[in-house]
């Protein structure tokens, strides 16, 4: 869990004689965080052959962009690994759908139904993480 906010739980330090009372961070700040966005597109045609034989088309584009995952961070600035919006993902897709109603009575009805379906996702881009060891940190400040 990631807020803006500095995340404490309230906890007895069982390591103290006798217990006392102390405040255990679950997060650290992240004051960068944003909500994650999802843009979509979709557009379908539903369609009837014969009386009883229908179905769907349908076409999506989705693209999720400011995507949250754990990554390492630069440890001068916060704990690592931190949750932060680190990635976008585009994602394509089809959908066709047919159905039949064989039999359709007031006392049975008989249908079948297939749907194929095929989707396309690919990572647009990834937050890397960097190297911070001493030296690259020193070689960073200069």
């Amino acid at each position: 869990m990631s807020l803006p906010q500095v995340i404490a739980e309230a906890k007895f330090n069982t390591y103290t004689t006798p217990s006392a009372p102390s405040l255990v961070l679950s997060s650290m700040a992240n004051s960068s965080l944003r909500w994650e966005q999802t843009r979509n597109f979709n557009i379908g045609l539903d369609y009837a052959v014969f009386k009883h034989v229908y179905g769907t088309l349908d076409y999506y584009n989705k693209r999720s962009t400011d995507l949250l995952g754990n990554a390492q961070i630069d440890p001068t600035i916060g704990t690592s690994p931190s949750l932060i919006n680190r990635a976008t993902i585009d994602n394509q897709g089809v959908e066709f759908a047919l159905h039949a109603d064989w039999i359709a009575n007031d006392k049975m009805n008989w249908n079948t139904g297939l749907v194929l379906a095929r989707n396309k996702s690919k990572v647009l881009e990834v937050y890397q993480r960097g190297n911070f060891n001493p030296q690259t940190l020193n070689t960073r400040a200069s």
